[in-house]
């Protein structure tokens, strides 16, 4: 930073906006694939606040992101000094990052590489805005950011996959600690990549130590580590969400949401608990929420954990292995189809009439008095199905009791019997005798 005809260092961040002028420019851009150091002139501003009433406040949420100045950039060149290409750069991951997403683009078709690269590395700028606000107006947007869901997928999958090698459980552990950092750094450390890799983290560390961690403490644990690393990010919406979310997925796991035999009853009840407790903060922020996603969960959740989230996996790894093979075509082209009809079919549901709910502006009163009531009616609903999994409990107690006291009943009764007729053989062996 120049100021005053002298270059002082500063480590602050800034957000730059430059107009790219040339085509040749825009090649040059795209075509970076690590970070590098470069030479940006312009002007510096303040950002300014949001002109119209409840308007988006541009200015707070680059406070919050602790972004206090613009530039105004009029050229970018780059940095004048020797390229050297040191063991660091080989090992940035933010450069490894550049690479494979280089990669996964030059190897698959756009919309197969878009998911790839949303799905596994929480790169969502080249999904088409359309499809993407159509996955936010249904409530699905969340399948697109990598969350708990995908983590324990992960995890799941490689500990299957290394135990079926040969691997001991202390190796496993040793590994997944090592690769759950590195695919976090890989993926940016989104909010809930971190909540879901610390939280997975603590409770292997606890259970290898033989100190097993409850979900609840995992989940107290990280949330205080987040807020000591940024405390900002509490006015993050993808952190209240996160948070929030997952924490009544702990509280209500073992009694509300596993009360049905059957597997979908137990999933509406979570699309409409989850659904139930996202109104507040959507409203708040967005001034609207849809209650469709509760309904459309029940269908794309299990489509993209057990046949998209797979399928994108086997395609990353098959573009380093299998690249340029009829079996690797035939496998783009079912992801190609599979993915058109996805999109297909959120554009129609996004179309549903009163899918969204437009609340407006909530009073603050309104909002802590909706706030109270949702969880006294949570907390009721609890209790109500606590008791009664405990009279079932104590139904089935008296019924394994009743079969166990009528041997006892029956032998007591031929002892009754035999006393009543000893009882009798004696006056008649009397009478004689007298």
């Amino acid at each position: 930073v120049t100021q005053a005809g002298e270059t002082l260092k500063c480590s602050e961040e800034i957000v730059v906006f430059y107009r790219l002028s040339t085509k040749e420019e825009k090649d040059y851009w795209e075509k970076q694939q690590k970070t590098a150091s470069f030479v940006v002139i312009g002007s510096l501003t303040k950002p300014e606040k949001n002109r119209n009433l409840n308007q988006f406040d541009y200015q707070r949420y680059l406070s919050h992101n602790k972004i206090h100045w613009m530039l105004e950039a009029t050229s970018i060149q780059a940095h004048s000094g020797p390229e050297k290409q040191t063991f660091l750069d080989l090992i940035n991951l933010k450069n490894i990052r550049q690479t494979i997403l280089f990669h996964i683009e030059s190897k698959t078709t756009i919309p197969v590489s878009s998911y790839i690269k949303t799905l596994l590395f929480a790169d969502t700028a080249s999904i088409d805005d359309q499809v993407m606000n159509g996955y936010k107006e249904i409530g699905i947007i969340h399948l697109l950011s990598i969350s708990g869901l995908h983590i324990q997928f992960f995890i799941a999958g490689l500990t299957y996959i290394l135990w079926r090698s040969g691997m001991t459980r202390e190796h496993t552990y040793i590994f997944l600690f090592v690769f759950l950092p590195i695919y976090g750094s890989l993926t940016g450390w989104g909010t809930s990549i971190f909540r879901a890799v610390v939280m997975s983290l603590i409770s292997q560390t606890g259970s290898r130590i033989r100190r097993p961690i409850s979900g609840l403490d995992a989940w107290s644990y990280t949330l205080i580590i987040g807020l000591w690393i940024d405390p900002y990010q509490l006015f993050s919406i993808g952190f209240q969400l996160s948070y929030l979310l997952s924490l009544a997925l702990i509280l209500f796991s073992t009694s509300l949401f596993n009360q049905s035999k059957y597997s979908t009853i137990n999933s509406l009840s979570i699309s409409f608990v989850l659904t139930l407790i996202s109104i507040p903060i959507l409203s708040f922020h967005f001034f609207e929420f849809s209650w469709i996603g509760m309904f459309a969960n029940l269908l794309f959740v299990p489509l993209f954990t057990w046949f998209i989230m797979p399928l994108m996996i086997v395609l990353f790894f098959c573009s380093y292995i299998l690249s340029g093979t009829l079996f690797f075509q035939f496998l783009i082209h079912i992801a190609e189809y599979s993915l058109g009809m996805i999109e297909w079919l959120v554009l129609k549901i996004r179309l549903f009439p009163y899918g969204t709910i437009v609340t407006g502006k909530v009073p603050m009163v309104l909002f802590i008095v909706t706030v109270v009531v949702m969880v006294i009616f949570l907390i009721a609903l609890e209790q109500q199905k606590k008791k009664k999994k405990n009279k079932d409990a104590q139904g089935e107690e008296a019924s394994e009791q009743a079969p166990a006291e009528q041997p006892a009943q029956s032998e007591e009764q031929p002892r009754k019997k035999k006393k009543s007729e000893q009882a009798q053989e004696q006056p008649a062996q009397e009478q004689p005798a007298q």
